[in-house]
């Protein structure tokens, strides 16, 4: 089984990849996948093709048993924005790694059922970069100092080049990302933020 999928039989999954119903790039890592599991032969690079299953023609694809679900997004219903890491690499436990373009892909096909698809936004929120791009240090500023690290309570360390980069590809909520350029000015060297107007009346 794959994740997000019902459960398919080896022969079902072989006769999916002869009728065209497996995208090319998904069909290339399923040799890998599947071999322990279906006993695949080892590859072997003769070249002899197998005449005996002519290609079928097909434009109009198959249908393919299983999936009736609906179409899932990964990012939820309201991420109208396309996921900004699709190159992410999404885990589940007991479940081989898959991208985020790939999850994205069984999600549209039909095959993640609707229980699923509604707990994998905030699962993969992060890792896909769901959220709209944001500047940690603030519209229109960038960090002066890319190497330097910062540190935030109960996460690892990170450059604050790379939590830039993460906010740019959509790895940042809104709320977090609102409240960062105060955090990491210091460290990060963002371009000083103007003071707030607010006098300070008290004395």
């Amino acid at each position: 089984s794959f994740p997000g999928q019902p459960a398919i039989t080896c022969g079902d999954l072989q006769t999916n990849g002869f009728v065209g119903s497996i995208p090319a790039d998904q069909c290339e890592r399923l040799p890998n996948l599947i071999n322990e599991v279906c006993g695949c032969d080892p590859r072997t690079p003769d070249p002899t093709p197998n005449p005996t299953r002519p290609p079928t023609p097909g434009p109009t694809r198959a249908p393919t048993p299983g999936p009736t679900n609906p179409p899932c997004d990964i990012c939820g219903e309201d991420m109208s924005m396309s996921m900004g890491n699709p190159g992410g690499i999404v885990e589940f436990p007991g479940q081989p790694a898959i991208t985020c373009e790939q999850l994205q892909a069984e999600g549209s096909a039909g095959f993640i059922p609707t229980g699923q698809c509604d707990r994998l936004p905030a699962i993969v929120n992060r890792v896909c970069g769901c959220n709209p791009p944001c500047s940690v240090c603030g519209d229109g500023k960038e960090v002066d100092f890319p190497d330097a690290v910062i540190e935030f309570p109960g996460q690892p360390a990170i450059a604050c080049g790379d939590l830039q980069t993460l906010g740019y590809i959509g790895s940042i909520s809104d709320g977090q990302c609102e409240r960062l350029p105060d955090l990491i000015n210091e460290v990060c060297g963002c371009d000083q933020r103007t003071p707030d107007p607010t006098p300070n009346p008290t004395r």
